[in-house]
């Protein structure tokens, strides 16, 4: 059909066309119109050169004949100079596009297309839509089988290969605003675009290769087919308007089947806003250079970006989507917003990047996520996820975060009365989470996230999933975190109040306080071979198996603390804690721990304090500081052994309070402490055994005393000597002498007990107090005098103590050592009884030196006139005073110091009263004594006068 090309529209109306209608050529034409038309066989415009635009309006187009496919609008290969207009058309027919050229836009607003039904309605409004008032019919019903599937077999729109310089409209049609743009169109007419004829395709709409330099956009359209744009290149695509949404009622966009662009599809930016998809949403190795906005999608089946590349936002706020949602090997630009999303199946970004921010928080919905959120090989900026639910388990393998939050958020619940909604605190909650290799620049918070099993499964199921975790319902392994890693907020109040208020009065339902936020795993607590280069915050963890710490390094404070004894009194609850090997540049408050089991500090580095007992500062009496305030406000309790063998530490700080149960033994040994402190009541089999401390606190004084100290070191088990001495060397070198003897002392009775117990196991042990009877009864045989007799047995029975306890002798006879001036009371005690017996003349005699001088003639005269052997003083004529017995007392009772006197005279004489013994063998036992006994007193004095001095 050729048109004079004077005439710049040309306008055809009301026509019906009963044989197929050609546009061959109208590169010369004017613009071309068909208003209200019927075309019975269809309309081509096959490799048709149009100058100028070709519209039709409120059209019918039944199908081509002759064609193997049902196609009502033939445009394969046209050329279009300006714009391709359909607006409330119907198609029954496919709209077959492929290789088209048109160099402005292509609209198709308000149109039905339908390649293979009949008797659809002529309208459809958005409106009843919206309201559920759609009527069909049942000619498509019956011939649709099962609707879906149906449909996606056939293409209902055909754009492969072809080129539009301007935009692509598949949308709603709206007759008064026909010029301008379909979102614009919806914009402008306000509460008016409910009214809105929506397009309807009954098929598919397949545009591979399809290259848009405009917006592609599907607004109130509804697709019973797929949508394919593989490989296109599109300066946007868009299923929904955001301008519209505050106006259009019902969905934005329907399709039935599956929306793909994959295959390096280019986009410069993506809006699928409120859109409905049935089937898969395919969007692998996607190109955007703008952002993908997918808020509010709902798909029935799975979404998938696989390899996308986005350069700006991505959003998939409040969209719903019924199985999987991948973004594995993804690439986004800026942010990446997850918050109100609801996925069925399994959230995988497994190696994706995320620049900005991957962020799920706000007063609405959370995210929410029916299998696994896998994060393996991530690379993202910052992770903030406040409230999510993870029915599977968090899985993060080498992944690399600069922060990430699993922590608390804020959900609405229903107003009270006054018609504002109040908000109650939020946990994330999971299944399991698994992390190891990862890395974390700052800080990673996971306070308050409850781990949990599914409580709708059943026990043999939480046991296989128990297994399938081995154990463990949180794991974080051979990780490295930059700042602190926490299990409990600070300030759950503030914090809340900072991310989510927008006024000053927030209408929480319960006030949210510290004590109420509590983090809860079901399994282990697995927390190994990691660095952490801040704190380690464990307060108010309730962990039903273990807490794992081993090969782990804290650059700061690992608290499981009590907090504020006046009111807070925080909580760690598990089963038993291992901390072997940990590592720890800080403090270590274990006062809040709640352990059934053991805690295992084996090898353990604190260069700060270890603390385990969270009591008032220490008096001078002993006695707390307040009579109002509590004697153990916090303390850690531990049902099982503490075991802190070979800790190193600055400062220790235990009680009998923190092992309850006496049966139960408490391990130093090896260990290497600045200051261990033990406060009463002490705690029972105590192992100290090859322990390093520099400085003893035990007991509840400043001061401790020696009772202090033996009431710790008795419980020593097993004996350890070189414990004792360190102690007795402290309190040496604080200058408490006295109290250092006490210790020693208590040491050698320790050790005697202690040598006793082994001893009581060998029989010869036994030989040398049995072996006496038989001495004493020779004994009494040989001496019949009662006096010599008890005082050999009692020689024989001092002397068989001194060979079978020798401990117990030297520790009773000289308080091993530390009491030598014990025996010089023996001394005082035997002075009066020598100076009675010395001032009698009976029991003195002269010497030899003394006869050899007198000769024959002045010695007194023995039996047959011969010269006596012995001449007391009396025989010599010489007035004997008790001055001469003290001289003679001196010399037996002070040996050392020779008498200078009454050299001349000797004991002798008769025997002494009592014990049957000679005056000579007085003075002999007297001096064996003396001998033994001035020494170690003068030994003993001695040190004690230079010490003095020196100090």
């Amino acid at each position: 059909m050729r048109t004079p090309g004077e005439r710049a529209e040309v306008t055809i109306q009301n026509c019906r066309f009963r044989e197929e209608v050609r546009l061959a050529d109208l590169a010369g034409g004017p613009s071309l119109v068909f208003r209200n038309c019927i075309f019975e066989k269809g309309l081509c415009a096959r490799e048709a050169e149009v100058g100028r635009s070709l519209r039709l309006e409120d059209c019918t187009l039944r199908a081509l004949e002759g064609r193997e496919a049902p196609i009502a609008l033939d445009l394969k290969d046209a050329r279009m100079g300006q714009e391709l207009a359909l607006f409330g058309c119907r198609l029954e027919g496919v709209l077959f596009a492929p290789g088209l050229r048109a160099e402005r836009d292509v609209r198709v607003r308000g149109c039905v297309v339908t390649p293979v039904l009949k008797g659809l309605p002529a309208l459809l409004h958005l409106r009843q839509l919206g309201e559920g008032r759609e009527r069909l019919g049942e000619a498509w019903r019956q011939g649709a089988g099962d609707g879906i599937r149906t449909f996606g077999a056939m293409p209902a729109v055909v754009l492969d290969d072809a080129r539009i310089g301007g935009d692509l409209e598949l949308s709603a049609d709206l007759p008064a605003h026909r010029q301008q743009r379909a979102a614009d169109a919806l914009r402008l007419a306000g509460p008016a675009a409910g009214k809105a004829v929506a397009s309807r395709l009954f098929g598919s709409v397949r545009g591979r290769r399809l290259h848009v330099g405009g917006q592609a956009g599907l607004f109130g359209t509804r697709c019973h087919g797929y949508v394919d744009l593989t490989r296109g290149q599109l300066g946007s695509l868009a299923l929904f308007s955001p301008e519209a949404e505050p106006y259009v009622e019902g969905p934005q966009c329907h399709v039935s089947g599956y929306l793909t662009l994959q295959e390096d599809t280019i986009v410069r930016g993506l809006d699928l806003q409120q859109a409905r998809i049935e089937g898969e949403v395919v969007l692998d190795r996607l190109s955007a250079g703008g952002r993908v906005d997918l808020t509010a999608l709902h798909t029935s089946r799975s979404l998938s970006l696989y390899a996308a590349g986005i350069e700006g936002d991505l959003a998939l706020d409040r969209a719903a989507v019924g199985e999987d949602v991948s973004l594995y090997l993804a690439r986004v630009g800026m942010n990446l917003d997850l918050q109100g999303l609801d996925v069925q199946g399994d959230l995988t970004l497994t190696f994706a990047t995320v620049q900005g921010y991957l962020t799920a928080f706000g007063r609405g919905r959370g995210l929410t996520v029916g299998g696994t959120l896998n994060l393996s090989g991530a690379d993202v900026r910052a992770m903030e996820l406040r409230g999510a639910t993870i029915r599977g388990k968090i899985e993060v393998i080498t992944g690399t975060f600069r922060r990430l939050f699993l922590s608390l958020g804020v959900e609405a619940v229903p107003d009270d009365g006054d018609g504002t909604p109040r908000l109650r605190p939020k946990p994330c909650r999971t299944q399991a989470v698994y992390m190891t290799a990862i890395e974390v620049e700052e800080t990673m918070d996971v306070s308050g996230l409850e781990v949990a099993l599914p409580a709708d499964r059943d026990e043999h199921e939480r046991e296989r999933l128990r297994m399938e975790q081995e154990g463990a319902g949180f794991t974080l392994t051979q990780s490295h975190i930059g700042q602190d890693l926490r299990f409990f907020p600070e300030n759950p109040r503030l914090l809340l109040e900072r991310r989510f208020a927008d006024r000053d009065d927030v209408p929480w339902q319960v006030v949210p306080v510290g004590w109420d936020v509590a983090a809860g795993v079901w399994g282990n607590l697995v927390l190994q071979a990691n660095e952490i280069g801040g704190a380690l915050d464990l307060r108010q963890v309730r962990v039903e198996g273990d807490i794992l710490l081993n090969d782990t390094t804290v650059g700061r404070d690992l608290d499981m603390g009590a907090g504020d004894p006046a009111f807070e009194r925080f909580e760690t609850r598990c089963r038993r804690v291992d901390a072997e090997k940990l590592t720890c540049h800080g403090d270590v408050d274990l006062t809040g721990l709640r352990a059934q089991g053991d805690l295992l500090a084996r090898g353990a580095r604190v260069q700060g304090e270890v603390r385990l007992l969270h009591g008032p500062e220490r008096s001078a009496a002993g006695e707390p500081p307040a009579a109002t305030e509590p004697a153990r406000p916090g303390y850690a309790r531990i049902e099982g052994r503490l075991d802190l063998t070979a800790l190193e530490a600055s400062h220790v700080v235990l009680s009998g309070d923190n092992v309850p149960d006496p049966a139960k033994d408490v391990s130093l040994e090896r260990g290497r402490f600045g200051r261990l402190e033990i406060v009463e009541p002490t705690p029972g089999p105590l192992n100290l055994s090859k322990i390093s401390v520099d400085r003893w606190v035990f007991g509840d004084r400043q001061v401790p005393s020696a009772e202090d100290y033996k009431e710790v070191l008795i419980r020593m088990d097993p004996f350890d000597r070189a414990v004792w001495v360190d102690v007795e060397t402290t309190l040496r070198n604080q200058g408490e002498d006295g109290e250092a003897n006490r210790i020693y002392r208590q040491m050698r009775w320790k050790a005697r007990q202690e040598w006793k117990a082994r001893r009581a196991h060998r029989r010869w042990s036994w030989w040398v107090p049995v072996g006496l009877v038989p001495v004493l009864v020779v004994l009494a045989w040989r001496r019949p005098d009662l006096a010599q007799f008890l005082a050999g047995a009692a020689f024989l029975v001092l002397g068989g103590w001194a060979v079978y306890d020798r401990q117990g002798f030297y520790g009773m006879i000289l308080g091993f050592g530390t009491v030598a001036w014990w025996p010089m009371i023996g001394a005082l005690l035997l002075f009066p009884v020598s100076l009675s017996l010395f001032s009698q003349p009976a029991y003195v005699r002269a010497s030899t030196s003394l006869l050899e001088v007198l000769g024959a003639e002045g010695r007194p005269q023995g039996p047959g006139g011969a010269p006596g052997l012995e001449a007391s003083p009396r025989d010599l004529g010489v007035d004997w005073t008790w001055h001469d017995g003290l001289a003679m007392t001196l010399r037996y009772q002070v040996p050392i110091i020779p008498a200078v006197t009454h050299t001349w005279w000797e004991a002798g004489g008769g025997r002494l009263p009592v014990l049957g013994l000679t005056a000579e063998r007085y003075a002999l036992w007297l001096t064996l004594y003396h001998w033994i006994a001035w020494p170690l007193f003068l030994i003993w004095l001695a040190a004690r006068v230079v010490r003095g001095r020196q100090t």
